[in-house]
């Protein structure tokens, strides 16, 4: 089964790839080296791209779903979401960073960060660590009176 969903992938990375067909022969009519370029320069790395960044996010849900031990988890859980839009933030609005490179590094940094600071926080066995973070942010008055309405 998993055999046939990988090949099904890629063959739909190879459709994704090639199609459409018709501005790809017009292209060769024109330009030999036209066709080229479009496939090899612009779609087989966007491609392979989309398969990486894919893969990774699989990866990633499947390793905060594990230690999370809850099959709905995701970064808004412990926060790093939020860390990392204050990261970006900061570095877009305070600091004048505009490249989108920078502007990761600092969303990184912000998440990172909200880790951290969580691990340093939150003083309880492994087991208990994330309902500890809970009950930290269920005291918050703003969580406790939105949870109830």
């Amino acid at each position: 089964m998993r055999i046939l969903l990988i090949l099904g992938l890629c063959g739909v990375a190879a459709a994704h790839l090639l199609l459409p067909l018709g501005p790809l022969r017009e292209g060769q009519s024109i330009d030999p080296g036209l066709a080229d370029l479009i496939l090899v320069q612009l779609r087989l790395p966007r491609t392979l791209l989309v398969i990486g960044y894919g893969a990774a996010l699989g990866v990633s849900g499947a390793a905060l779903q594990a230690m999370f031990a809850n099959p709905l988890a995701s970064p808004d859980i412990s926060g790093a979401s939020s860390g990392a839009a204050l990261g970006a933030v900061v570095g877009g609005y305070w600091l004048g960073l505009t490249q989108p490179l920078a502007l990761a590094a600092c969303g990184a940094i912000g998440a990172l960060g909200t880790l951290a600071q969580m691990e340093i926080t939150v003083e309880v066995d492994d087991a208990l660590r994330l309902p500890g973070v809970l009950a930290l942010i269920s005291r918050i008055p703003g969580v406790r009176s939105a949870r109830r309405g």
